[in-house]
């Protein structure tokens, strides 16, 4: 499984991560989002890997979102 992961940093903006790759800073959460499912949707269909996107917030009770499912299954993680 690649994961992609979006982590919300303190000033509230977002980054994206594969792996050990930063690949994007200071986004919106909602931009962060939209460019994490695509670029897993590209990694998925030019690799056949398995991907996910993974949310973790620095704010308590916020949620992940597990993009291999059809709709996004939601559990509440600490960072």
């Amino acid at each position: 499984m690649i994961a992609y992961t979006l982590k919300q940093q303190f000033d509230g903006q977002w980054n994206i991560g594969c792996m050990d790759s930063l690949l994007a800073t200071g986004l919106s959460l909602d931009a962060a989002l939209s460019q994490a499912r695509h670029m897993a949707h590209a990694k998925r269909m030019d690799s056949g890997s398995p991907t996910c996107v993974e949310v973790i917030s620095s704010v308590p009770n916020d949620h992940v979102a597990d993009e291999g499912q059809p709709e996004p299954r939601w559990r509440s993680v600490m960072s």
